[in-house]
Parts: C-alpha cells; sequence; structure tokens
C-alpha cells in the first residue's frame, strides 16, 4: 500500500511540474483589415505575436491560404514574456476584394494553431 500511494504522489507531482512548464501563444489581434488600398501598393503588415507561458514558444511553421499571402514567422524561440513579430504580405497586384487565412502552429499545448484572417479590397 505504501509504495502504491507513493507511486501516486510520484506521479501526480510530476504532472504537476510538467503542466506549469508550457509556451503560450498570444496574438496582438485575430483580424488584419488592409481597408482599400491601391494596385500595387505596399502590401505588408506586421502581427505581433507573445509568449504569456512559462517555456519558450516555438513557431514551428507559418502558413498562407494561398500563394498571394506571405507570413515569415521567426526562426528563433520567443522566451516567456517576450514578443516577435510576424510579416505578412499580401500581394496588391490583384484587383478585387479579398479575405484570407494565415495559420501559425506553435508548441502551445492549449492552442497548436491560430489564425489570422487578412481582409481589404484592391482598386485599380
Amino acid at each position: 500500500m505504501y509504495r502504491f500511494l507513493s507511486f501516486s504522489i510520484f506521479i501526480l507531482f510530476s504532472f504537476c511540474v510538467t503542466a506549469q512548464n508550457e509556451a503560450s501563444i498570444q496574438l496582438s489581434t485575430e483580424t488584419i483589415d488592409y481597408g482599400v488600398i491601391k494596385k500595387g501598393a505596399d502590401g505588408e503588415r506586421t502581427l505581433t505575436v507573445s509568449n504569456r507561458g512559462n517555456a519558450p514558444l516555438v513557431l514551428s511553421n507559418c502558413a498562407g491560404s494561398c500563394g498571394c499571402t506571405v507570413p515569415t514567422c521567426p526562426r528563433e524561440p520567443i522566451m516567456p514574456n517576450r514578443s516577435a513579430t510576424i510579416s505578412i504580405k499580401y500581394d496588391t497586384n490583384r484587383p478585387g476584394p479579398f479575405s484570407k487565412m494565415i495559420t501559425i502552429f506553435s508548441n502551445d499545448p492549449q492552442k497548436t494553431s491560430a489564425v489570422v484572417r487578412i481582409t481589404g479590397e484592391v482598386k485599380e
């Protein structure tokens, strides 16, 4: 009985220690609105990603929903209570309204992927 109780306490303690050391992603916004912009205008915007956890946040991949939306994630881990910037470039040579998505994959166990919506309209 003593062995079982000791083993149970050890397992419980291990889970508590592990749960405290997790990364936690937080985005400055979930929507980037370009508004109405001219064809060929500057299509670059930025997004701030913060780590609210106790372990380094690793952004493993940033993917646009099409080739016209290209995000660039930082390659270095984001330390706890620090922030980094993701650069987002939209191809403004395509006239018309647009609504695209960017998906950010991370090691946050509660939110392994985060989605940012990109909207706007390109006028000739």
